[in-house]
């Protein structure tokens, strides 16, 4: 079974080389997705159906498992209530399994403009902020 966690290392056919950034559920048939960045899932030229493996570097020496497909996603402006905003945002298909090490170790929560949120990333490590829209 090939787990993950947040934050974790990626790479792509084209071999962009970056962070997961969740594992998450779509709403239709309530079935595990990756969630991740148009730049990492499609950059470089890749397409959809390309895809994507999990990188394992804990023993010195850098492993690679299947992880899924790239589905789709979205880079650019977009327009919500009159207002435009940055979308970096792209999902792809998930071979695993869910289990316990899929999960969040702090639990899930509504999303809520003022929240503090914190990420940890592959190359950038772990960032706070604070959600300014939803």
């Amino acid at each position: 079974m090939t787990t993950s966690k947040n934050g974790a290392l990626i790479t792509t056919s084209t071999a962009i080389t970056s962070t997961l950034g969740c594992v998450v559920y779509t709403l239709h048939d309530a079935q595990p997705v990756l969630l991740s960045s148009w730049h990492v899932l499609f950059g470089n030229g890749a397409r959809e159906g390309d895809a994507v493996w999990l990188v394992n570097e804990s023993d010195g020496e850098r492993t690679y498992a299947p992880l899924g497909r790239s589905l789709y996603g979205k880079l650019g402006l977009v327009r919500v209530d009159g207002e435009e905003h940055y979308i970096d945002c792209a999902v792809s298909s998930f071979f695993a399994e869910p289990d316990a090490a899929l999960a969040s170790p702090i639990g899930t929560d509504i999303p809520r403009i003022g929240d503090r949120v914190t990420k940890t990333g592959a190359a950038t490590g772990t960032t706070i902020g604070i959600i300014i829209d939803v």
